[in-house]
Order: C-alpha cells, then structure tokens, then sequence
C-alpha cells in the first residue's frame, strides 16, 4: 500500500521482503534520502539519512509499520507489516 506526497509521481521506493521476519531492504531511487519508520500509533522507530540506493534495516517488535521516505523531489509511505 503506498500512500503518496504532493509530488507522489516523482517518488518511487522499493521495501522488501514484506512481510518480513524483521531484516528488510529499503531500496532508494537516488542516492540520498532520509527514511523514517512509524508504528501503528505514529510513534517513530528509525530514522536514518540513507547515501546509497540500498539500506538494510532491522525491526525487533513484530507488527505494522510505515516507512516514510522523503527526497528533493517529495515524499512517499509504504506499508511494512514484521512477523517473528
């Protein structure tokens, strides 16, 4: 499910495997961007400024997220859902 920002067409990100068992992969289309990871309640859980076009990230808690990634050309959301 990907939920969009005002300039959602110039926005692509890549999150897999999802569902996953808490290892996942947030691939950029360029080379820097900051990504931010929310529970269900909003509450941040990761940040982090990625400089290249694959971060490998890790989750403890199983449950539902949102990754948030934001460029220069905008902003895009998807949903990650962490299974143990």
């Amino acid at each position: 499910v990907d939920v969009h920002g005002p300039n959602k067409s110039d926005v692509r990100f890549k999150v897999y495997p999802n569902p996953t068992n808490g290892q996942f992969t947030v691939e950029l289309p360029t080379d820097k961007g900051e990504i931010t990871v929310t529970n269900v309640l909003g509450e941040q859980v990761l940040q982090l400024q990625a400089a290249s076009g694959k971060s490998h990230l890790h989750l403890d808690r199983s449950g539902v997220y949102m990754v948030h990634l934001r460029t220069e050309e905008g902003y895009v959301t998807k949903r990650l859902v962490v299974g143990q």
